[in-house]
């Protein structure tokens, strides 16, 4: 019998105006600054590039909350900085 494997290659609890959450980490990549570089901005000041889904604390897709987090630039700049302090 096959499992289907998990989309997420992380999941990370967390509270959103106070209700209890897990952010699925879909796809994360991270690039250090490279000072000595200066042939792009990209390498010179590095990047971080996120994609998430927020779930409910079963683990169990949250399409409000998503929706709400993805509408609200301050709160996603937040949760992504929060998964990059996770996973760095």
């Amino acid at each position: 019998m096959l499992t289907r494997r998990s989309k997420y290659i992380y999941q990370i609890p967390t509270e959103i105006d106070e209700q209890l959450c897990v952010l699925g980490v879909i796809h994360f990549e991270y690039a250090r600054p490279n000072f000595s570089v200066r042939d792009s901005d990209i390498d010179y000041y590095g990047f971080t590039d996120v994609t998430f889904d927020v779930l409910n604390s079963n683990g169990e897709y949250w399409p409000e909350m998503d929706e709400r987090v993805h509408c609200d630039r301050g709160l996603r700049a937040a949760l992504d900085h929060e998964i990059t302090e996770r996973l760095v």
